[in-house]
């Protein structure tokens, strides 16, 4: 039956993006970058004259320059968004580790917010429509999610992909 394929492609589709954001999740949780003509930034550049902004390692691991000193600094990381090493520098939306799961924990609920409620409208209306209303309903937010900017917008779309 065609349905099945249909059934199985849908859950394949739900599936990927509810799982969507977790590689990510390391880029998610890194600080936001600040301006590069911000107080803080003109103080860490003082603070670090030498820094060039251009490491790098090539597809054979071959380091280019030194990485920047400022990138590793607690306070300047904000300031350094073309560190190549993993948590290092900015670029990120900002979450902090518990924000990043208190999103997951909202997505779950969401989850199980929706699936109460499914069995009734699928009883009522048909799962053939019920199942291609959800898909549509819930690629917007799975697609603006890559854009989301803030813990607020991160959360709600979050909880949006969980009826998925």
């Amino acid at each position: 039956r065609g349905y099945t394929d249909f059934a199985w492609f849908n859950f394949f589709i739900c599936f990927i993006m509810w799982f969507a954001i977790s590689p990510v999740m390391t880029q998610v949780v890194k600080p936001k970058c600040a301006a590069s003509d911000s107080e803080k930034c003109m103080a860490c550049f003082a603070k670090y004259p030498s820094d060039n902004f251009k490491y790098f390692r090539d597809d054979n691991g071959t380091k280019s320059d030194p990485p920047p000193k400022g990138a590793g600094d607690k306070d300047c990381k904000v300031c350094y968004p073309y560190d190549g090493r993993k948590g290092k520098g900015c670029g990120g939306v900002g979450l902090t580790p518990s924000q990043a799961k208190n999103s997951t924990m909202v997505g779950i609920s969401g989850t199980i917010i929706l699936r109460i409620l499914i069995g009734a409208i699928s009883e009522g209306i048909g799962i053939r429509l019920t199942y291609s209303a959800l898909l549509l309903v819930v690629c917007i937010p799975g697609a603006c999610l890559a854009a989301a900017n803030s813990y607020i917008a991160v959360v709600l779309l979050r909880f949006a992909i969980g009826f998925a």
